[in-house]
């Protein structure tokens, strides 16, 4: 039974103005940070992008190669948000791994939450396997015990979900949190306040940085 870690690092960063997987954090750049941190607990770790970067030499899982997952032609394609595009939605991302990956279950963190501890994740990873779940995610809340946020991109997927993913993709059904909920995944409760950062503008990154140190 064995795990692997993807790194998702295909979003579209509008907000940011810029990749934000490529923007200078610690020593080197977001996306190696993040794989950095996930490789100390993860023994098999990948960056997923949506097309091949030749000047990252760490392993990485690309998108565009997958075609069949990648691309939809379904009519059903616009009950995605208005504004966002479907080559953008971390589901497609998700899919390749599980279909490129031989590992019987993935964990996955998105790029832009430099701060996760991986050994939550590892955790959870444990939990979904214990309960034979299809998969799960986590919820982290307040020292008080109130919901701060789900994170649906900081999950564990079992390699079975990937007929139940394909389906979804080509139904243009996109909102991750519907999919994972019908999917029957379990959750794990954390309070954590890293866990709050999330790097989507130009404001967030700044603030990151200043964290930095904390955790490095």
């Amino acid at each position: 039974m064995s795990v692997a870690c993807v790194v998702l690092c295909g979003g579209r960063s509008s907000r940011m103005g810029c990749d934000k997987a490529f923007l200078p954090f610690g020593e080197r750049d977001l996306a190696h940070f993040v794989y950095a941190r996930c490789k100390e607990v993860f023994a098999k770790s990948f960056l997923c992008f949506k097309t091949p970067k030749p000047n990252v030499n760490l392993p990485m899982i690309i998108e565009s190669l997958h075609s069949q997952i990648t691309q939809t032609h379904s009519p059903n394609s616009q009950k995605v948000s208005e504004g966002k595009d479907i080559a953008f939605s971390p589901l497609h991302g998700i899919a390749c791994a599980l279909r490129e990956l031989k590992s019987a279950y993935v964990a996955f963190v998105s790029v832009d939450t430099p701060f996760v501890n991986p050994k939550i994740l590892y955790t959870l990873y444990e939990q979904v396997r214990e309960c034979g779940a299809n998969g799960g995610y986590i919820v982290q809340v307040d020292e008080a015990g109130a919901l701060v946020r789900e994170h649906y991109l900081l999950c564990v997927w079992r390699k079975d979900g990937l007929d139940s993913l394909a389906r979804a993709i080509e139904a243009g059904d996109f909102v991750v949190g519907d999919l994972v909920r019908e999917l029957g995944f379990i959750t794990y409760v954390v309070c954590d306040e890293g866990l709050s950062h999330n790097l989507n503008t130009p404001q967030d990154y700044q603030h990151a940085l200043k964290n930095l140190p904390r955790v490095r």
